[in-house]
């Protein structure tokens, strides 16, 4: 019987997917082209901007060799839209607690993949610098999760 770890079988996984970056209204040039930039290093090449900010200079100077993603960026006024675009959506949150938090599951990454088309369109939703996304707009998505 052969072994694999979660992130072998979570990579293969992933492979058969399209994974897209969706930028709340995004408050700064610049992080719109890190975020680019980091998407690079990790081979996600379909980035969704909702209602951003003003693309500057200062998004290409983040960006470094990320041009490319900033430049094919879908752009669309409503978070609805975005989620209109995707077949499976993950909302980002800070830190669980408080007692304006949505109401929160854990699951495994096991549970995650079970759900997910092989073929689907995935996201990964980034809220708002200053205030990350709403409690409205979390329970929108597929699942949520806190990245510590």
């Amino acid at each position: 019987m052969r072994f694999f770890t979660i992130n072998f079988l979570f990579s293969v996984f992933i492979s058969f997917m399209m994974f897209y970056a969706v930028f709340v209204q995004p408050e700064s040039p610049g992080n719109i082209g890190s975020l680019a930039r980091i998407m690079k290093n990790f081979g996600i090449e379909k980035l969704v901007l909702v209602d951003p900010c003003e693309i500057t200079e200062e998004t290409y100077k983040f960006a470094v060799h990320a041009r490319d993603i900033v430049d094919s960026a879908i752009v669309v006024k409503t978070f609805e839209e975005a989620l209109n675009l995707l077949d499976f959506s993950i909302g980002t949150t800070s830190v669980y607690g408080g007692k304006h938090s949505v109401h929160r599951i854990s699951v495994t990454p096991e549970e995650i993949v079970k759900n997910m088309s092989k073929e689907g369109k995935i996201g990964i939703v980034i809220g708002r610098e200053s205030s990350g996304l709403t409690n409205e707009e979390l329970l929108c998505c597929d699942i949520i999760v806190t990245i510590p």
